[in-house]
C-alpha cells in the first residue's frame, strides 16, 4: 500500500518543525556565548515552554518545539528496539492511543495502531493499559 502524499507531507514536517526550532534553540545559544551577554536562556525556555503547554496540548511541545525532544527523536530513529504493536495480538481497542502523554500513536487505515519510535519518550503507559498485552518492547 502506497502511502498518502497528506501522509508524506506530515511527516515531513514532523522532521522539519522540530530541525527548525532545534537549529534556532543552538544558534541561539552560540549568539549569546559570542556577545557576552548574560541571557538567562534555561529562564526564557521554561517561560516559552510554560506558555506553551498552557494554551497548546503538551504534546506540542515534546514533539515539534524541546531541543531535547528534538535530540532524542533524532537517536532514535536507528534505534533497534523500541515499543512495538504486534498486530497479531492488537485488538484496535485504541486505549494505548489515549494513555500515550506525547501522542505518539497513530491509527492505520484498518484501524491497528503503530507507535512512531522518534516521538515515543518510552514510558511505558500503553503497554500497562493493553489488555492484549500486544505492546512489547522489542
Amino acid at each position: 500500500m502506497k502511502p498518502s502524499k497528506n501522509r508524506n507531507a506530515e511527516g515531513f514536517f514532523r522532521i522539519l518543525v522540530p530541525a527548525v526550532f532545534l537549529a534556532l534553540f543552538v544558534a541561539l545559544m552560540v549568539i549569546v556565548q559570542r556577545a557576552g551577554a548574560p541571557l538567562p536562556i534555561l529562564a526564557i525556555l521554561t517561560a516559552f515552554a510554560a506558555f506553551i503547554t498552557l494554551f497548546f496540548e503538551e504534546a506540542l511541545w515534546h514533539n515539534s518545539i524541546c531541543p531535547f525532544g528534538s535530540l532524542l527523536s533524532l537517536s532514535s530513529r536507528p534505534a533497534l528496539r523500541a515499543w512495538r504493536v504486534d498486530e497479531n495480538a492488537c485488538i484496535a481497542c485504541g486505549a494505548c492511543q489515549r494513555v500515550c502523554p506525547v501522542h505518539a500513536i497513530d491509527t492505520r487505515s484498518d484501524g491497528m495502531r503503530v507507535i512512531r519510535k522518534q516521538d515515543c519518550l518510552s514510558c511505558g503507559a500503553c503497554a500497562r493499559v493493553c489488555h492484549p498485552q500486544a505492546i512489547r518492547f522489542r
